[in-house]
C-alpha cells in the first residue's frame, strides 16, 4: 500500500499539470480565433486588372476571380512594336464589410521587366470608390465596387525589344473594431502576384548593325517603362 500511494500522487500531479497546459492552450486558441474573427469582417472577394490593347476597349482580366473574362495570370498579351499600344488602365476590387469594419482605400500595384532581369520595385495607382452593391454576407454589412478605368499607364514606354513580364496585384486598406485598428487586405495570389507576358519587337527594316560607341544612342530605351 505504501508503494502504491506515491505512484498515485505522481500520476495525479502529472494529470493536473497536463490539465493546466491544456487549459492554457485552449485559452490561446480561443484568443487567436477571436482575434482573426475580429479582423475578418471585411475583405476583397473579387479583383480585376483593366487593359486597353492597340486602341481597343477596356478589357477586364480576372485576378482574384473566376468569371468569363480572360485570366490575367499566365496570359500572353501579344507582340508589340512602336506602332502598337498596351495600356494598363486600372483595376477593380469588389469588397465586403460588416459592422465594425470599413474599407478606406484601394490600390493597384504593377511592375514591368524583362523575363531575364531582376524584378524592380512596384509602382502603384489609386483605385477609387465606385458604388455600393447588394449581396452583403452579414446583417448591416455592405458590398462595394472600387474601380478606376482611366489610369492610362503606358506599359510599352521606353522598352527595348525583348520578352517582358507585367506583374500586378491589388489591395484594400481597412479599419476594424469601429476605427480602432487598421490593416490591409491583399488580392495577390497568395503573395505570388499575377503575371502576364508580352513581347516587344523592333520595326526597323534596316539590316542589323553591330553597335559601337559611335552609334549607340544612350537612353534610347530601357528595361522598364
Amino acid at each position: 500500500m505504501k508503494t502504491i500511494l506515491p505512484e498515485i500522487k505522481r500520476i495525479t500531479k502529472s494529470f493536473l499539470k497536463q490539465t493546466k497546459l491544456f487549459r492554457l492552450l485552449m485559452m490561446f486558441f480561443v484568443f487567436i480565433v477571436v482575434n482573426v474573427t475580429i479582423q475578418a469582417q471585411s475583405g476583397i472577394y473579387e479583383s480585376y486588372a483593366i487593359l486597353k490593347i492597340n486602341g481597343g476597349v477596356n478589357t477586364f482580366y480576372d485576378l482574384q476571380a473566376s468569371t468569363g473574362n480572360p485570366d490575367f495570370n499566365g496570359a500572353n498579351l501579344g507582340t508589340f512594336n512602336s506602332s502598337n499600344t498596351l495600356i494598363l488602365n486600372g483595376a477593380q476590387n469588389k469588397t465586403f464589410k460588416c459592422l465594425g469594419d470599413n474599407i478606406t482605400q484601394c490600390f493597384l500595384f504593377y511592375r514591368v521587366y524583362k523575363t531575364t532581369d531582376v524584378p524592380p520595385s512596384f509602382s502603384s495607382t489609386g483605385v477609387s470608390f465606385n458604388s455600393n452593391i447588394p449581396g452583403a454576407i452579414c446583417s448591416g454589412g455592405q458590398n462595394q465596387i472600387w474601380e478606376s478605368t482611366g489610369s492610362n499607364i503606358n506599359v510599352l514606354n521606353g522598352l527595348c525589344p525583348g520578352n517582358y513580364y507585367l506583374e500586378v496585384y491589388t489591395n484594400a486598406d481597412y479599419s476594424y473594431n469601429y476605427g480602432s485598428n487598421y490593416d490591409t487586405h491583399y488580392a495577390n495570389n497568395g503573395s505570388a502576384n499575377y503575371t502576364a507576358t508580352f513581347t516587344v519587337v523592333d520595326t526597323d527594316t534596316v539590316a542589323p548593325v553591330t553597335p559601337t560607341l559611335a552609334n549607340v544612342n544612350v537612353g534610347q530605351c530601357s528595361g522598364t517603362p
